[in-house]
């Protein structure tokens, strides 16, 4: 374990107090190379801990040969709900529910995607990582108070092209599995992080959509 220490705390007492211990705790520990003893319960609780507290790296998988196919082409939602506002956040904030994407469309590049749909009548663009990163995009839908949404994305069948959200400063992500068959998409919804909200909640039917005349 590596321990960085910042002592440019000046004003600061009760940072000075933090440092203060943690010399103390070195000072304790003796030679520099002195080795404490193991401890294999709490080291496997730290790593579980630390496990859950962490977003997984997204998945690198950047290539279909349907990408090609319909990148740049624009679809229809024509059921079910598709939205990437933060629904939970804007209720308890006591905003009003947008009525959801009615039009969208992927544009693949080399190692990112541009998102752009219609909602509540504005158009909004987003890029969306393909590179096993995440990209930072503000996106203001209406009056929501979360703006801010990391997106990645990957291929995670040849057919299916999957989109990570994550919303910035909230303990909230979830994923779109947009499954494209023909000029015909399903589109699958899960809450992968937070998911304490209401089960089924705005979810009465399933999301479809359809290539735009």
């Amino acid at each position: 374990m590596i321990i960085s220490i910042n002592e440019t705390a000046t004003g600061a007492h009760w940072a000075q107090k933090t440092l203060d211990t943690v010399w103390e705790f070195l000072d304790d520990l003796g030679a520099a190379d002195a080795v404490l003893p193991a401890d294999t319960a709490t080291c496997s609780r730290l790593a579980r801990r630390m496990q859950h507290l962490s977003f997984a790296a997204p998945v690198f998988a950047p290539f279909s040969p349907l990408a090609a196919d319909i990148s740049g082409v624009t679809f229809e939602v024509t059921g079910g709900r598709l939205s990437f506002e933060n629904t939970i956040v804007q209720m308890m904030s006591g905003g009003e529910i947008s009525t959801g994407i009615r039009q969208f469309s992927f544009t693949f590049d080399t190692d990112a995607c541009q998102l752009c749909f219609v909602q509540d009548g504005t158009t909004h663009t987003a890029a969306i990582a393909l590179d096993g990163t995440r990209r930072l995009n503000i996106v203001q839908i209406g009056a929501a108070p979360v703006d801010k949404l990391c997106l990645s994305g990957y291929w995670s069948a040849p057919e299916t092209f999957t989109v990570l959200v994550r919303w910035v400063e909230t303990c909230f992500e979830k994923k779109f599995d947009f499954a494209f068959a023909g000029s015909e998409v399903l589109v699958a919804e899960e809450e992968t992080v937070g998911g304490f909200g209401i089960p089924g909640f705005l979810k009465e039917e399933p999301i479809t959509a359809k290539r735009a005349e």
